[in-house]
């Protein structure tokens, strides 16, 4: 082959590995951009249910604890678990349904039926004690990973600090929750680090949230799972 041929057929050969290179490039590029995580929006900031804002409009469901006072009456006062079919048992009263019910309307309605035959206008308070009918999940790099019931008004934070806090391989810059935004499973994701600093609002975190903490060993699954959801945003640094 003469040297102006094999110049030529080199030429040709770089410029198809280039061409080739350049192929695969974009294609990694349409597949990253499925993979980044957005920062919240105003939409993911919307509470999925209005009724968990706050624990005293709090929906008692089963399993939930709330703890009950009534003063001057220490037969009625303690702590009453909500059983599988959403009632309480009270000492005369006997089986209460409260499923649905917040505690504001479990304590009007214990006071009605104490001053029916017990007393007169007694001073009954409810309050929430355990969400359990409520949770919400921490993964990833902490070192208690599980579920963990809501009880009150729970941020990212709090939310940590109960899963243990964060392990030493932890990417604090690196924190998604997932949630259920008008039916469709979305995510979004908060740098740690700058909520410690003070540098960015610290976000609640409702029932039925999952919160996973970036790490080494929970990239794959991180990326795995990101590639299924719809993209909310852009998020500058968050790319897997």
């Amino acid at each position: 082959m003469s040297p102006i041929v094999r110049s030529a057929a080199v030429g040709k050969a770089g410029a198809l590995a280039v061409l080739v290179a350049v192929t695969f490039m974009l294609q990694a590029c349409g597949g990253y951009s499925r993979a980044y995580i957005p920062p919240p929006t105003a939409e993911f900031n919307v509470q999925p249910d209005p009724l968990f804002a706050e624990a005293r409009d709090h929906r008692l469901g089963p399993t939930d604890v709330v703890t009950v006072t009534v003063y001057r009456a220490p037969e009625f006062t303690g702590d009453y678990r909500v059983d599988g079919a959403g009632n309480i048992m009270v000492p005369l009263l006997g089986l209460m349904p409260v499923q649905g019910m917040t505690t504001v309307e479990l304590a009007a309605q214990l006071r009605e039926r104490l001053s029916g035959g017990y007393y007169v206008n007694p001073d009954v308070s409810v309050a929430l004690k355990e969400s359990n009918s409520q949770r919400f999940s921490v993964d990833g790099s902490v070192n208690s990973p599980g579920v963990y019931p809501v009880v009150g008004r729970t941020t990212l934070m709090e939310a940590v600090a109960r899963a243990g806090g964060v392990t030493s391989s932890a990417n604090l810059r690196r924190v998604v929750i997932f949630r259920q935004v008008n039916g469709q499973r979305m995510a979004a994701a908060f740098d740690l680090h700058a909520i410690r600093q003070a540098q960015m609002e610290d976000p609640l975190v409702f029932a039925s949230d999952i919160v996973v903490v970036d790490g080494n060993t929970t990239r794959q699954a991180l990326r795995d799972i990101i590639s299924t959801l719809p993209i909310i945003g852009l998020f500058r640094p968050f790319i897997y």
